[in-house]
């Protein structure tokens, strides 16, 4: 059939006006029809061509029969620990409890003097913790992502300020007095302060402080074989300051641990329980000195890097921490999280001025 010419169909338009006026009405009809009809076909919900039930997101509960502070066997309700700030000063050695804490952290303080957060599983039984110090603001942030309660005698203002920003769980000698601490005759003051576990959850009962945790776990792997690792691996050391704080870790083959020495002796408890660990790390950061006392600024939020010891072996990584609240783990180089082996770990925390070595510098 030929289609007519747009010539054709005006002149045919002008002979027969009724004509054309109705078929462009139809042609009109038949348009806004098709419009109409596309319209209702986009805006109609359309059922899935392929339908499933999709899995929910899975929640990491961390491992699974462990402890979660220390990756050991435990199968009970995930508890929140206590942090406590224990001395280094040489006046206040041998501490007491540094042997039975699950986690520590060892910083500086001002004068080259370092200090440390031990880590006290709440279900534990220890006796004797101390000598107890006074706070500082960057050990906040380990204690906070912990969700722990935070032991201390007294601190700097600008740890007080910190407290109560963070809302911690807060155990100051200073409040709570005989109820939580006592004062040793061993010792002379300020390095007589002590507490325990029992007296700590005393305080959380007290003041109905919620006992259970919901902080994330690390990650832990089973230990190597003695036939897997190494029968020789070089001392870690890590000069803070003065020779009194030097800190050596020996690795001790048959235990699979790394024992603790202090100004070139073990270092031990009071009652002679040698420190040991199973996983030692190093991290890498910043401070800054901000007032006349020497008081420090440490940077312990971003990243940085890290070294991670265990096995007998170093692992080379970085640490992050990109919140106060989130929990400070630990990368290899490509991303990866580090796995720890179960048992106690120590963080030390340097500087690029603190030489440290694992055989080469680091």
């Amino acid at each position: 059939m030929r289609i007519p010419k747009k010539k054709e169909i005006i002149v045919w338009a002008k002979a027969n006006p009724r004509l054309a006026i109705g078929a462009a009405a139809i042609c009109v009809g038949v348009l806004v029809a098709i419009i109409v009809s596309v319209g209702i076909l986009l805006l109609t919900p359309k059922p899935d061509l392929a339908p499933f039930d999709a899995p929910p997101t899975p929640v990491d509960q961390g491992p699974i029969g462990r402890n979660w502070l220390d990756g050991t066997p435990d199968d009970g309700t995930p508890l929140r620990p206590f942090a406590v700030m224990i001395e280094n000063h040489s006046d206040s050695r041998s501490q007491s409890g540094l042997t039975a804490a699950k986690l520590v952290f060892e910083a500086p303080v001002e004068g080259g003097i370092t200090r440390f957060l031990a880590v006290f599983a709440a279900s534990s039984t220890v006796r004797e913790i101390g000598p107890v110090r006074s706070a500082r603001p960057y050990y906040l942030d380990w204690a906070f992502d912990l969700g722990a309660d935070y032991a201390h005698v007294g601190g700097s203002p600008e740890a007080f300020t910190k407290i109560a920003r963070l809302r911690l769980h807060d155990i100051d000698e200073f409040a709570y007095g005989a109820t939580a601490f006592w004062r040793s005759s061993r010792r002379y003051a300020p390095h007589n302060a002590y507490t325990s576990v029992e007296l700590l959850n005393g305080v959380r009962e007290e003041r109905a402080w919620a006992a259970t945790s919901t902080a994330a776990s690390w990650r832990y792997a089973d230990p190597e074989t003695p036939e897997e690792r190494p029968t020789s691996t070089p001392n870690l050391v890590i000069d803070f300051s003065a020779p009194s704080y030097r800190v050596e870790w020996r690795y001790q083959h048959g235990d699979n641990a790394w024992r603790r020495f202090q100004a070139g002796a073990p270092h031990a408890d009071l009652d002679g329980t040698p420190i040991m660990a199973k996983n030692v790390v190093v991290i890498r950061t910043e401070t800054q000195v901000v007032d006349a006392v020497g008081r420090l600024k440490l940077r312990t939020i971003g990243s940085g890097k890290a070294w991670v010891f265990r096995d007998g072996r170093m692992i080379t990584g970085r640490w992050k921490k990109l919140a106060a609240e989130d929990r400070i783990h630990f990368e290899t180089v490509d991303g990866k999280e580090i796995s720890f082996i179960p048992g106690p770990t120590w963080i030390e925390v340097t500087t690029a001025d603190m030489p440290t070595r694992f055989g080469a510098p680091l």
